[in-house]
């Protein structure tokens, strides 16, 4: 399975603000795999969209990220995780909050090979666009 682009969708009440200025997050995306007590990053966006806006789509591909991802072993738990930085890049000083994640379990969930695959998550959903390869 080969990810092409990832759009993500948070969903936030207007009294509840992420960032301490009042404004939107500024919103990355990265790709976890589940160990049994550990979790490990094999894909971050390298990208961010400042001050976004809740229920409005933010795409990531390869105009603005590292795309295509490949998923070559369809066993494993994929955790697509939001992250919200807080943060001074000019002094170094970064800071990222998770701000809710989708997991994917391909060959448990009995995936039909669609280009399409919607994550529903408690605060966010995520749509992955895709390629089957066999």
């Amino acid at each position: 399975m080969i990810i092409n682009e990832i759009i993500v969708w948070y969903y936030s009440s207007s009294n509840d603000p992420w960032d301490e200025d009042g404004s939107g997050p500024d919103i990355s995306a990265a790709v976890e795999i589940n160990r049994l007590t550990t979790r490990e990053t094999i894909f971050n966006t390298d990208f961010r969209y400042t001050n976004c806006e809740p229920g409005k789509g933010y795409l990531f591909n390869a105009s603005n990220g590292r795309f295509p991802l490949v998923i070559d072993n369809l066993n494993k738990e994929y955790n697509f995780v939001l992250y919200d930085f807080d943060g001074d890049e000019e002094n170094y000083h970064r800071i990222e909050f998770p701000m809710g994640s989708c997991i994917l379990e391909p060959y448990k969930s009995g995936l039909e090979p669609t280009e399409s695959i919607i994550l529903m998550g408690y605060k966010n959903d995520i749509e992955l666009k895709v390629t089957w390869v066999y």
